[in-house]
């Protein structure tokens, strides 16, 4: 049997030996000289990088993303419980999408704002550039492209895009799968990327005689190659050259570590599941357990075996049971009678306190809110909700950090092909401001009353962007200034009308006075 203890020997010399729950290498960042070397030799030190993917850092990926996607592993294993005449409830607590989906929310549910200015150009030029970037923007939803690139981050600390130019000379941005997909760097501080690798099974339905694998490598060569992986061999298939002066494919990391939203907490989920299934599992035991009976059952004189068991249905349905003590040889009573059910005994309260406890660790450790929180729940203001969120703030700052180092890089190649293909004439990253929006409530009326108590004065339009009473400010300000000329020339028309009244009375009286 494997043995998945980690040895480890602390400063004092003591050896210990660990159980952890992935293999240290997990999250491991591959380093290489050059391209070179991993060309060398057949591939042979890029396929032990393939291969250590697929054996140590794969099946982190897979179990993570299975937590955010209600296949919790520790209670779905097989066996879990050994009786097989027991309840055996599995009840999956989705922690995992509830931790992911709410950091996708806070930092993208509102769209990630790109501007590209530059001092030095014209704003004729500025503008082209801008259209330029919205315009593939729009075209690759990128919206929904960054919203899925962060869940995946949330899931497991890192995800992948790939930028490219089809034959149409569009520029196509398409996320690869995190499970089949990693970047070599080099060894120096800067830390460049050598090589992008992405491998997938040649066939959708694998068997194991045929499990050949199309592996994908774009190179610093500004060569992109294509291999299968056969045998643990690699055979050229394909070499394209590609314009692009950098890969193609772009890492996004959520923290320093690569480490997902709810990695550290999977014990206490799994805790929490199996806590949840106990119950469950006792509730139906309960309805289930065994009567014992002492005594003997009170049965019709000389009735027969199917006699008996009509007899037994019937002090079913009645709800009852009659019970006689057993005789001895004189035919007395011996001993008394007794029925009840066995069953385990059961702390309610001590149970229900331990899932509680495990729940708010779980909330405060990620520093997802409990919503569903008595303490929580009422109106509570922006500020409240953002006071309880401030460890979960730390992390996401991280996070938007290493998210717009990796959007600079997509746009970057981006502006490579814009300039390329004649789309701008170009680009300069350096210029290029990306602004994120948390999405949470704000303390708008608190903010309303301290500005007001400061004697503070704000625009129409301010007011209509903080308030969000509408979605388009600058409709609803042409629509007020139109109501408010329209009100000028109704009040113009009015007194021109009074004062031709007024004209006309005062000519009839003249005439009456002559």
């Amino acid at each position: 049997m494997q043995d998945n203890a980690t040895p480890f020997i602390n400063s004092f010399g003591k050896r210990k030996r660990l159980k952890k729950r992935f293999h240290e290498e997990s999250r491991l960042r591959y380093r290489v000289n050059d391209m070179n070397s991993l060309l060398d030799n057949n591939y042979e030190l890029l396929i032990k990088y393939i291969n250590h993917h697929r054996e140590i850092q794969q099946p982190r990926l897979i179990e993570l993303q299975d937590y955010a996607r209600g296949d919790n592993h520790t209670i779905l294993e097989y066996n879990r419980v050994k009786n097989k005449e027991m309840a055996d409830n599995r009840l999956v607590h989705n922690f995992g999408d509830l931790v992911a989906t709410f950091i996708q929310g806070y930092i993208a549910g509102k769209e990630i704002i790109v501007e590209y200015y530059d001092e030095e150009l014209e704003e004729e030029e500025n503008a082209t550039i801008n259209d330029f970037l919205h315009e593939v923007d729009r075209q690759n939803n990128t919206y929904q492209l960054n919203r899925s690139l962060i869940k995946t981050i949330a899931e497991t600390g890192r995800a992948y895009d790939y930028v490219y130019q089809n034959q149409e000379d569009k520029i196509r941005i398409r996320k690869f799968d995190v499970r089949q997909t990693f970047v070599i760097y080099d060894n120096t501080h800067a830390e460049h990327s050598v090589a992008a690798v992405r491998y997938y099974p040649k066939t959708q339905f694998t068997s194991e005689d045929d499990n050949t694998l199309i592996v994908e490598v774009y190179g610093n060569d500004n060569y992109v190659y294509l291999l299968e992986l056969k045998q643990n061999e690699l055979f050229d298939e394909d070499i394209d050259e590609y314009a692009v002066n950098q890969i193609q494919i772009t890492e996004y990391l959520g923290n320093e570590l690569g480490i997902g939203a709810y990695e550290t907490h999977l014990s206490k989920i799994d805790a929490y599941d199996a806590a949840q299934s106990d119950t469950a599992n006792y509730m139906q035991d309960i309805s289930d357990a065994i009567l014992m009976i002492k005594g003997l059952m009170h049965m019709p004189r000389n009735s027969t075996p199917e006699q008996q068991i009509d007899w037994l249905q019937k002090m079913l349905q009645s709800r009852l049971m009659h019970l006689k003590p057993p005789t001895d040889q004189d035919n007395k009573p011996v001993g008394d009678v007794d029925a009840k059910f066995l069953q385990k005994s059961y702390d309610s309260g001590g149970a229900e306190a331990f899932k509680t406890r495990l729940k708010d660790d779980i909330h405060a450790e990620t520093g997802v809110p409990n919503l569903s929180d008595e303490k929580f729940g009422g109106v509570q203001t922006g500020e409240a909700v953002r006071q309880k969120m401030f460890g979960l703030d730390q992390r996401i700052i991280d996070t938007m950090a290493h998210f717009e180092k990796s959007l600079k890089r997509r746009y970057e190649l981006i502006g490579y092909l814009g300039v390329e293909n004649g789309s701008i004439l170009n680009f300069n990253i350096d210029h290029l401001d990306i602004r994120f929006t948390l999405n949470l409530p704000k303390a708008l009326k608190e903010a309303i009353e301290a500005f007001n108590a400061l004697g503070g004065e704000m625009s129409n339009e301010t007011i209509l962007e903080i308030t969000n009473i509408t979605d388009n400010v600058s409709q609803e300000l042409e629509r007020l200034k139109k109501e408010k000329i329209d009100d000028e020339g109704l009040i113009q028309n009015l007194a021109k009308k009074q004062r031709m009244t007024d004209l006309a009375v005062n000519s009839d009286a003249e005439d009456q006075t002559e």
